[in-house]
């Protein structure tokens, strides 16, 4: 499974760039533009033969792609790590 995060804006996130570490995931950050969707398609063509799981992180632009290509869109803020790795199935499970 391939877990792809596509942020787009113009800061870097180290938080973002800590899922890195999660086996599977792909981490892009895209400017927005004229050619954001150019970017994306170039993206997910790094591999077509592992099915994926696609999330889109940041402001407006990301919302606006929210359903495109099969993925989601998460609204950026302080906990995006946690929502991101619990839509993938990834966060560790919290005793209770």
């Amino acid at each position: 499974m391939r877990y792809i995060l596509i942020y787009i804006g113009s800061v870097d996130r180290p938080i973002l760039e800590s899922v890195r570490a999660w086996p599977g995931v792909e981490v892009y950050r895209l400017h927005p533009g004229p050619d954001l969707e150019d970017q994306i398609e170039l993206a997910l063509l790094n591999n077509l033969e592992t099915p994926l799981k696609l999330v889109y992180v940041g402001g407006d632009e990301a919302k606006n792609l929210d359903g495109e290509y099969g993925g989601v869109w998460i609204q950026d803020g302080p906990k995006v790590e946690g929502d991101l790795l619990r839509l993938w199935g990834l966060a560790p499970a919290v005793a209770q």
